[in-house]
């Protein structure tokens, strides 16, 4: 990876507006963060929030009702390849990154075509694919790439601090191509099971057990984590 998780913190764009809980935060969630559960942030939206405009963590602002315009859409991570498709969205997929190997297949399908990694992306042939969306990351894309691309497209930008942060993504992409009550099933269900491995490990640690010990790659050669 050419950098590590929190470099770009201390990248100010118009959607954050504050710290909270010692991190910065985008002014959209602001309101609905809730300082519970040891300190972790709990997002208390659902649906009904994506169901107007709202912005991303990037501070770009998205109308669902723009949604039936949205028939190309480029994807610059992995992620959210596999996760708008998740939701329903891959006949509108028309880019993605050489890395986007999810949904197995992927790369081999003729309509879509590669844009190059996540931080070498191939600018004019991104462009040439005329896209009606991008999505982006701010941890495994470029603030080059984004602010370039932020000034002629309508960009997604995805800055996932938390667990949470990465369920809310399935309602963000949901709303942006009309897949809203996909998404939040698929949220509510992974939220449910989130609430369930806490609910255990508490269980193990009131009852005097050591609660287990995970180890998250997000990367290999070298082996990295968060």
């Amino acid at each position: 990876l050419a950098h590590s998780a929190g470099e770009h913190d201390d990248w100010i764009d118009p959607g954050f507006a504050s710290l909270e809980h010692g991190r910065p935060s985008c002014q959209r969630r602001a309101d609905r963060c809730d300082p519970t559960e040891n300190g972790k942030d709990r997002l208390m939206s659902g649906a009904a929030e994506f169901s107007n405009s709202w912005r991303d963590a990037g501070g770009m602002l998205h109308d669902p009702a723009d949604a039936p315009r949205r028939n190309r859409i480029v994807s610059l991570v992995p992620s959210l390849t596999e996760t708008l498709c998740a939701v329903g969205g891959r006949d509108r997929l028309a880019g993605c990154t050489a890395f986007c190997i999810r949904p197995e297949g992927l790369l081999k399908d003729r309509n879509i075509t590669l844009v190059g990694g996540t931080k070498t992306i191939k600018r004019e042939r991104l462009l040439g694919l005329q896209p009606d969306l991008v999505l982006a990351n701010l941890e495994e894309n470029t603030l080059e790439d984004i602010e370039f691309l932020k000034a002629r497209v309508e960009c997604y930008v995805n800055g996932v601090k938390t667990v949470e942060d990465g369920i809310e993504t399935l309602r963000e992409l949901g709303s942006l191509v009309d897949k809203l009550q996909t998404g939040d099933a698929l949220a509510t269900s992974a939220r449910a099971e989130l609430d369930s491995i806490r609910n255990r490990v508490q269980e193990r640690r009131a009852a005097g057990a050591v609660p287990p010990r995970v180890f998250y790659a997000i990367w290999r050669e070298p082996w990295m984590t968060i």
